[in-house]
């Protein structure tokens, strides 16, 4: 159990901070559940974005299972967190999004974060991906490996494209720098819309001769929709 210090508690009562989402109650020192980014009342509400094992995997366009754990909701605390990782460069947040334990049916010998171009990581200051990545690796033993994506032109932005717009939008989008002959893959990513980005950097990994699973924290509505 975290003990709270008298110093810290009086700070939390006169100075308290207030949780990330709803910006109105203050989050105890003593929560452990969200790693103190909540309030009790939002952490729940995250809770029940938990995705039931019964409705997983989610789908790509050509027809690729995808796992993760939560719904990306509107409304939900699971967009606020994943707001302050992407446009707010909280790498710590990569923590939650990416603590989740898979059951793979076979032996994943690599995992990699999708990649960005690098003008959108020199414009955020690092890949958003990388700590979510990183997390998910920690937390099924799995080893990392930061060389073997990447996404050598800066395409059109994903925000407000059609599904179809999309897919084309991704195509022939990654490289791989290395041969991947007897390797299983395991490729994470923040929030999946439509699966077209993962489709693309797939089939990058499968054509230098990778076998890929894919993961992501959180799925929108559109990833359920079945090829």
């Amino acid at each position: 159990m975290k003990v709270v210090s008298k110093w810290q508690a009086l700070f939390d009562v006169f100075i308290p901070n207030l949780c990330h989402h709803c910006s109105i109650s203050s989050i105890s020192s003593a929560s452990s559940t969200t790693r103190g980014y909540l309030c009790l009342k939002c952490a729940d509400s995250m809770n029940q974005c938990i995705i039931p094992d019964c409705e997983l995997p989610g789908w790509t366009p050509n027809g690729r299972p995808v796992w993760g754990k939560w719904y990306y909701r509107q409304d939900s605390p699971i967009r606020t967190l994943h707001r302050m990782l992407k446009y707010d460069s909280r790498d710590d947040v990569g923590f939650i999004l990416g603590n989740h334990p898979l059951n793979l049916s076979q032996e994943v010998t690599l995992c990699t974060a999708m990649p960005s171009h690098r003008s959108k990581i020199l414009e955020r200051g690092f890949l958003h991906t990388q700590p979510v990545a990183e997390h998910f690796a920690f937390s099924n033993g799995l080893v990392m490996s930061n060389n073997i994506l990447f996404r050598p032109a800066l395409a059109a932005s994903q925000s407000g494209l059609s599904r179809e717009k999309r897919i084309e939008n991704t195509q022939k989008a990654f490289k791989v720098k290395v041969q991947l002959e007897n390797q299983h893959i395991l490729l994470i990513d923040d929030v999946m819309t439509t699966g077209a980005s993962l489709d693309a950097a797939a089939e990058a990994l499968e054509t230098a001769g990778a076998r890929v699973s894919l993961a992501v924290a959180a799925f929108r509505r559109e990833a359920f929709l079945r090829p």
